[in-house]
Formats: structure tokens, sequence, C-alpha cells
């Protein structure tokens, strides 16, 4: 259920990962996974090739970095969320078009290469501070 957090650093490789419980420190390759409710992602979340977060929860993403190929998907839901800290490596993103997410500090662009090496889709009109 929703009040349950899932810990323990969970490994998920390939397949299809649905939960409205909060989750610690996972680590996902080859995969969906589809956050529900108002479950949060903390600790330090990876998300590595060819896998896509369905970020639509209402909870907080603490930390987390994406690696080429990984991709948050937040435009399957309205509520709104906050990323504290994330990183992403080319080749990843995160699509927002609906301007859902806060982001608490600025993203770090990692592995080299600009911002055009990433899919980052923030929606018209946005304002974005970077440091």
């Amino acid at each position: 259920g929703p009040s349950v957090t899932l810990s323990a650093n969970p490994v998920i490789r390939g397949g299809e990962f649905i939960s409205e419980a909060s989750v610690s420190g996972i680590t996902a390759s080859d995969c969906t996974l589809t956050m529900l409710g108002s479950a949060a992602l903390t600790g330090t979340g990876t998300l590595m090739e060819r896998t896509t977060l369905f970020w639509n929860s209402s909870g907080t993403i603490t930390g987390g970095t994406a690696f080429g190929g990984g991709i948050i998907d937040a435009e399957q839901a309205v509520n709104s969320f906050t990323i504290t800290n994330f990183t992403f490596y080319p080749g990843s993103g995160l699509l927002d078009r609906f301007k859902r997410g806060t982001y608490t500090n600025a993203f770090i662009l990692a592995g080299g290469g600009d911002v055009g090496d990433r899919q980052f889709r923030f929606g018209p009109e946005r304002q974005l501070l970077p440091t």
C-alpha cells in the first residue's frame, strides 16, 4: 500500500515495476517503472540504459542519476512533484511539458557534452535558473 516504503536498494532488470509505495535506493535497467499516488524516490536512485520512469506521483525524488537511455517521464499525470537533486548523463532526460515539477537544486550534467546531449522538455514559458 501507499504507506509502505520499499528499501534495501532494490535492483530491477527488465520488465515492469509499478508502485504506490516509496522506494529507497532503486537501481533499474532495461525496464519501465511507474510511481503512483504519493510515492517518493529516496536515497540515490539510478536509471540505467533503456529505462523509463513514469513519474505519476506527487512524491519527491530526493536524488538520483540517469545514464544514457534513462528517462523520467512526468507527462502522464497532473499532480505536482519535486526533484531535489538529480544527475543526467548524455542520452538521458526529463520530460515535463505540463510544468508539474519543482526543481529544488540545479541539475548536474555529467559525462561530458552539453544540455543538447540530453532530452529535456519543460513546457512553454517556463523559467529555469541555471547555476
